[in-house]
């Protein structure tokens, strides 16, 4: 493990920065974001081929440890907030940035499924090397789905937390894009295309109604992603085929582990609808909260009402796990 350095020259709007360090300092001292990034430590691991950027914060070594996974353009400690009140109660953290996201090498935007699949299992591994083997996996939008396509082939946690997930292969699916009738339409051109023009690159900004979305010192989600400059706006024409095309280890009713599900009820990205028919299928203990008047956003713009049932569902398991040694 090694600290990670970035390369200089920064661009954000008209300023540049020589450090990603300057870079959280300026919204801490321009924007107004909470002054706790000192409470992570930014380090390196590899994945593959490519060295991929985490970030953590430690507790004990005998603590249990939370890894995070963020969703689609944005990166770890984007959930900065959260992730600190999670931390403040006894959890290690261990936010990751996937490949060709945030500061983790790779191609902006370029990857699969499967691929970012094999970056959170190399981070559960390092967590419980650093740590111990008592881990859970939170993930957000894209990270949720990732996090539930582990759960599915057992991956080795105690419990998997979702902001919104998905069965991408599931015929339903299509409805969580912007435009679901026109999406059915067109996965067998995503899947052709992708085949054809792997690297080829698409705006996320014209398949989700980003502006839509408030998010804290930006404004909304749109703006957030035109500025920072470790969000990503665009990605491969292989990344869309794998959205369309990843199939599932095993059916949703024969996933084991313990997961707890949670969004806003004015999810404009995942329509409520859509994950409560998921949900309705897992045979598993499981838990689904739904927060009243909250968007897509809400691990950003909702902290203060989302950690408690976050911070209790780790607790219970927790403890679960203490009795069950005990025995």
């Amino acid at each position: 493990m090694r600290k990670n350095k970035l390369a200089k020259n920064i661009r954000f709007r008209k300023e540049t920065f020589e450090t990603a360090e300057d870079y959280f300092q300026h919204m801490i001292e321009e924007l107004g974001f909470p002054d706790i990034l000192h409470f992570f430590e930014s380090t390196l691991i590899t994945s593959g081929n490519l060295q991929l950027n985490i970030d953590i914060h430690t507790v004990s070594k005998d603590a249990p440890t939370l890894v995070f996974v963020p969703g689609t353009s944005v990166y770890g400690l984007c959930y900065a907030e959260l992730l600190y009140e999670i931390g403040k109660k006894g959890y290690n953290i261990i936010a990751m940035d996937p490949r060709g996201h945030g500061r983790s090498e790779g191609s902006r935007g370029d990857y699969t499924i499967e691929e970012l699949m094999l970056d959170v299992r190399n981070v559960v591994a390092h967590a419980k090397t650093l740590f111990n083997d008592k881990v859970s996996l939170m993930g957000s939008s894209q990270g949720g789905i990732v996090s539930f396509y582990l759960a599915a082939e057992d991956l080795e946690v105690d419990s998997v937390i979702c902001q919104n997930f998905a069965d991408l292969g599931w015929e339903e699916t299509h409805t969580i894009a912007r435009y679901p009738k026109l999406a059915k339409l067109a996965q067998p051109l995503i899947r052709a295309a992708g085949s054809m023009f792997p690297g080829l690159k698409v705006s996320t900004l014209s398949y989700l109604d980003l502006k839509s979305i408030k998010v804290k010192y930006f404004g909304n989600l749109h703006n957030f992603i035109v500025d920072d400059p470790f969000a990503i706006s665009k990605i491969s024409l292989r990344a869309a085929k794998s959205l369309v095309n990843a199939k599932m280890a095993k059916r949703v009713e024969e996933i084991k582990l313990p997961i707890f599900v949670f969004q806003g009820d004015k999810d404009i990205v995942f329509p409520l609808v859509y994950t409560q028919k998921i949900y309705d299928r897992l045979q598993c203990e499981k838990q689904l909260k739904v927060y009243p008047n909250c968007d897509h956003a809400i691990m950003v713009e909702n902290v203060d009402l989302i950690k408690d049932d976050i911070i209790a569902w780790l607790d219970r398991m927790y403890e679960k796990r203490d009795l069950s040694l005990e025995k």
